[in-house]
């Protein structure tokens, strides 16, 4: 049985046309166009019945972005006026970690635009999305090894005795447009309590911050992105202050991402890789032995990084892509304590990537990416690694996605 149609104002019952009226009216607001919350399935057929029904655009970007799919379509509308309002939802990977929900609408002047259902429309838009995260960990069983047999909890630097923390994430993230300019950005404040930290080997009161924000804009087949992260760094490892920011899961999608060096690339540091500067897939350095089972660390050198980049639709089957990124820590107190070492430049280095991913089918089911990225050192990396004799660093990723 299919829903019946509903106000797009309130989601209230409506009366049908009929002998008094031919409208679809509703107690409240009166004559509307009727809201059919039955979602039409994500296949060809779904969306050429809607584009011929309807009176106003249905949009859909093509190519679609990577990893991101059609999940739905709906309408407001009668077979007598047609489709008045459409929306067509998407789905797939945000740039900033996690997935992300789009819906693109359009509609007619006589819709009302400040309706409810709009308002929640917009709300799964991400323009404004407040997040509130509590991270309790406590870690006072005895000690674990991976597969491997590197110490995971407690990380293997310092006094390596287990430690219990309790953190507040408190994120404010936006997505949206400004004329033909798209903004998407990201803030975090973690606030808390780390009973003992293994480096400094006292307790240490949390207070860092994060902010990340890419700015784009198109031009026909060619996207210019300019990308700014900052992740607080702890000015001095003694004095019972952490602030260093750090995550509970990173997975970015800023930067390059997976073509970046920095990021695709675990950068070890001590205890033969036990301890790594950055770990896969991630872009905090922040000194723990991994992001999967290896517990939060606040004492580390923070980051920042500016960059820009392009990608390329060169056809619907393939995109180029280029990045290049200047990464430099915050503060570097906690490497020269926990290194032994004295004072360590900031600059860590420029990161240069550049990448392609063909899609045979015009769809995710087939998905074939290849990189090239290198790390050019800093000061500091070479202080840190003896860069002096080695050079850059570099990187190959060839992959193969199959969907099915």
């Amino acid at each position: 049985m299919r829903p019946e149609p509903v106000c797009p104002r309130c989601s209230g019952r409506l009366d049908v046309p009929g002998l008094v009226s031919n409208e679809w009216v509703c107690h409240e607001h009166g004559g509307v166009h009727p809201f059919h919350r039955r979602t039409l399935p994500p296949t060809a057929e779904s969306m050429d019945w809607l584009v011929a029904r309807s009176g106003v655009p249905v949009w859909l970007p093509w190519p679609l972005p990577h990893g991101w799919l059609v999940t739905g379509a709906a309408h407001a509308g009668d077979e007598r006026t047609g489709a008045r309002a459409t929306v067509v939802a998407l789905s797939g990977p945000a740039p900033l970690g996690g997935t992300g929900e789009l819906l693109l609408i359009d509609a007619h002047e006589g819709v009302q635009e400040q309706s409810r259902r709009h308002g929640y429309m917009l709300h799964l838009l991400g323009i404004k999305q407040v997040i509130v995260m509590v991270n309790d960990n406590h870690e006072s069983a005895p000690n674990y090894y991976n597969n491997n047999g590197f110490l995971e909890r407690p990380a293997a630097i310092g006094d390596e005795r287990p430690h219990n923390y309790r953190v507040t994430y408190l994120g404010l993230n936006g997505d949206g447009h400004f004329e033909r300019w798209n903004l998407t950005s990201s803030l975090y404040a973690v606030s808390g309590h780390d009973t003992h930290n293994s480096l400094t080997r006292r307790p240490q009161t949390i207070d860092a911050g994060f902010g990340a924000a890419e700015l784009s804009r198109d031009f026909d087949w060619i996207r210019l992105r300019g990308t700014a992260v900052y992740a607080s760094g702890d000015k001095n490892p003694f004095d019972n202050k952490a602030t260093g920011f750090d995550a509970i899961l990173e997975n970015p999608q800023i930067a390059g991402a997976d073509t970046s060096f920095w990021i695709r690339q675990a950068v070890p540091l001590v205890g033969g890789g036990g301890i790594v500067l950055s770990g896969r897939n991630g872009l905090l350095p922040s000194l723990r032995s991994s992001k999967d089972q290896g517990q939060s660390n606040f004492v580390n050198p923070g980051l920042t990084l500016f960059g820009i980049g392009a990608d390329l639709d060169v056809t619907p089957q393939l995109r180029v892509l280029g990045n290049i990124s200047k990464l430099d820590f915050v503060n570097t107190s906690s490497l020269s304590v926990l290194r032994n070492q004295g004072i360590i430049s900031k600059d860590i280095g420029i990161d240069v990537s550049t990448g392609m991913q063909y899609r045979p089918l015009q769809t995710q089911n087939i998905v074939f990416n290849a990189s090239l990225a290198a790390l050019i050192p800093g000061k500091g990396m070479k202080q840190l690694y003896d860069e002096h004799s080695r050079g850059p660093q570099y990187s190959v990723l060839l992959n193969l996605l199959l969907t099915y």
